[in-house]
């Protein structure tokens, strides 16, 4: 039996609790939607998929993205929630041989987007999302890196994790490229109507940084379109839309605007491959659809 989950902080809390709960000591398997979403990856009996979409081989399946939704049965379990930390936490909540209620609220926070303009321009103001940050492809070393967190989660609280020396190199990171990121996002978004949209895809190299940050950048926005190659693919244009976290006038449902992309997510925000030789009319179209501001 195996965990397989997104690389983000909620995927994270996920496979601490689920490592937890079912005593599960295979190493997890980091994977994100759209190899799922493409039927590029299959999953096995025995495994546990949580925070991504269904995979009819899974033993156990628990989510939270209302674009995922199935009508099919299986076990495990679906809802609706803050995150999917959350689903797992509820389902077994009195198995659990630790409290991880703050771990779990700090899931539901960041995932969310339930934050201050305050955390986002500085995250030392909350620890967990500080972490979080961290998380990110281009801030650590991949799987090693996330499979740490999953055991110092564990067992510690969130300060001794940070004091920790390859988590603190982390957070000096995401610091020290804090101002290039702002400069970058300066650069590379226009705003169309309604949307601010950041095309990265003239870049050699796609910066990396506090998502939330454009929303403080071009707070005028309702919704931020994100564009930039696919790091898989080179036939991929990868495509992330999310509301305002400030400004929650945005009617889309995120989710539903891309999954006819083959894509998914939340009502404010989701994501999808496009294929290259599309990506530029697809984009347009999302765009549209955004400035129209009509619920799906």
């Amino acid at each position: 039996m195996r965990i397989v989950t997104r690389p983000d902080f909620d995927g994270v809390a996920c496979a601490v609790l689920l490592h937890d709960v079912l005593n599960i000591t295979e190493p997890t398997c980091w994977l994100t939607a759209a190899p799922i979403q493409r039927g590029e990856w299959h999953a096995t009996t025995g495994d546990v998929i949580a925070n991504l979409p269904y995979h009819a081989n899974c033993t156990l399946w628990f989510d939270h993205h209302a674009s995922n939704e199935i009508a099919s049965d299986f076990d495990g379990v679906f809802e609706v929630a803050p995150s999917a930390a959350r689903v797992i936490y509820e389902y077994y909540k009195d198995s659990f041989s630790e409290d991880f209620s703050e771990l779990v609220e700090a899931a539901d926070h960041i995932d969310s987007a339930q934050l201050t303009m305050d955390e986002v321009l500085d995250p030392a103001l909350n620890p967990y999302f500080l972490l979080s940050i961290t998380l990110e492809d281009n801030y650590c070393n991949g799987e090693s890196y996330w499979n740490k967190i999953v055991n110092a989660l564990s067992t510690s609280s969130i300060d001794k994790i940070l004091a920790l020396d390859y988590v603190d190199e982390h957070c000096q990171t995401v610091f020290n490229q804090h101002d290039a990121f702002r400069e970058q996002l300066l650069n590379c978004t226009v705003m169309d109507g309604l949307v601010s949209v950041t095309d990265f895809r003239e870049l050699s190299l796609v910066p990396d940084g506090n998502r939330f940050l454009v929303y403080c950048l071009f707070p005028d926005c309702i919704t931020n379109v994100k564009v930039c190659h696919s790091s898989g693919s080179e036939d991929l244009i990868r495509c992330s839309v999310g509301h305002n976290i400030f400004n929650r006038e945005c009617q889309v449902n995120a989710g539903e605007l891309l999954k006819k992309y083959n894509g998914g997510g939340h009502f404010g925000a989701g994501g999808a491959s496009l294929e290259s030789v599309h990506a530029n009319q697809d984009i347009k179209t999302i765009i549209s659809a955004l400035n129209k501001n009509i619920s799906l």
